[in-house]
Formats: C-alpha cells, structure tokens, sequence
C-alpha cells in the first residue's frame, strides 16, 4: 500500500499530465492513452517492494511529463522523446527478465505443492478417515490447509506476472501521446499563421503648432 505521500505525488502527475491535453482529453484515443499510461505508474507503485523504487517511479512519471512539456512548446522533437523512452524501456524489459523467470519458477513452486496438497487430501487423508478417523481427520486437514494456501500465494504471483506486456503497453501509450502533442502543436502554428495580422498604422508625429 502506497504511503499517503506517494498517492499524492501521483494525484499531482495525473493531473500535470491530463493538463497538458486539457483542449484534446475528449478525444477517445487521447483519453485512452492518459488513462492507461497513468494506470502503468499506478501498477508500478502498487508492485513496488521499497519506498525508494516509489520514488523513482514518481520521478520517472515527471520526467515523461516534462518531456510532453518540452515537446509541447517545441524545445524538444517527438522522435528525441520516443528514442529516450525506447532506452528507457529497453533498460526495463532486460531488468525485467530476470524478475519474471523467477516469478515464473514460483508460480511452478506452489502450483505444484497445491497440487500434492489436493491430491493427498484425496487420496489419502479421507479414505484414512474409514480406518483411523482422528489421523485421517487431521492429514485431510492439514493437507487441505497447506493446498488452499498454496493456491493463494499461486494466483497472487499469477497476478505480478506480466513479461514485457506491461513496458511494451506503456510505451505505446507514450509513444501516442508524443504524437499527439506534437501533432497539436503544428496545427497551433498553422491557425496562428493563418490569422490576419492587423494592419499597420502610418507613423503619427507631433504637430509642430
């Protein structure tokens, strides 16, 4: 659970992020790209073992928005920002890699002991109940306890798993809404242009009476 500090640094992120689309945030593709890209960092605080990787969540969250903001008022191209986000995932997917093959090993782990757990509940621990029913009501027990429990921990890393679906979401997401910002920006320039410039007054002098 994410501290009340944390929670609102992300209040503030969304909020810098969504305003930064303010005039474009009714349009679907625009919105559905805010949405999950917001929800991305939210998953990744959720995941976060440590107060310091909330941290650099949080900072990676404001680097993206400043990176809109700098594409946004022309400092910075779209293709530098994607190229920067590319790296940046890239650094993710291979950090990322070891952590999901060890997920995967424990989903495995207590796949397999749920298993056994039901399969000696079944097995042996209720026909034990017909010829000793105090240890059979026992071993039924405990396996059934130790199976259930394993299944929990089992579907709570099932959760966790994700590869490199999540990075390579998000970056699409970040990818669309460069585009977008940048796109918004051009067609700014053009109505801009486009507007008659007010005409020129002939230079007034001083009367010399």
């Amino acid at each position: 659970m994410p501290s009340q500090r944390i929670t609102g640094e992300l209040e503030k992120c969304k909020k810098a992020l969504f305003q930064l689309f303010i005039d474009q945030v009714q349009l679907q593709g625009i919105n559905h790209h805010l949405n999950q890209l917001h929800r991305y960092y939210s998953r990744l605080i959720d995941n976060a073992e440590y107060c310091l990787e909330e941290d650099e969540v949080i900072e990676e969250y404001w680097d993206f928005i400043n990176q809109l903001s700098q594409v946004k008022q022309g400092n910075m191209t779209a293709q530098e920002a994607m190229d920067q986000a590319e790296e940046l995932m890239s650094d993710k997917d291979c950090g990322s890699l070891c952590d999901e093959l060890f997920k995967l090993c424990e989903v495995i782990f207590w796949g397999t002991v749920a298993c056994i757990g039901y399969v000696s509940c079944a097995a042996i621990g209720m026909p034990l109940i017909l010829c000793e029913p105090l240890l059979g009501v026992a071993l039924t027990l405990s396996t059934l306890a130790l199976a259930m429990m394993a299944t929990d921990v089992c579907l709570e890393t099932m959760e966790d798993f994700e590869l490199y679906a999540g990075h390579n979401e998000a970056l699409g997401n970040q990818k669309g809404l460069l585009t977008a910002v940048s796109m918004f920006k051009k067609t700014d320039a053009k109505k801009e242009s486009a507007q008659p410039s007010e005409p020129e007054l002939p230079p007034t002098y001083p009367s010399m009476d």
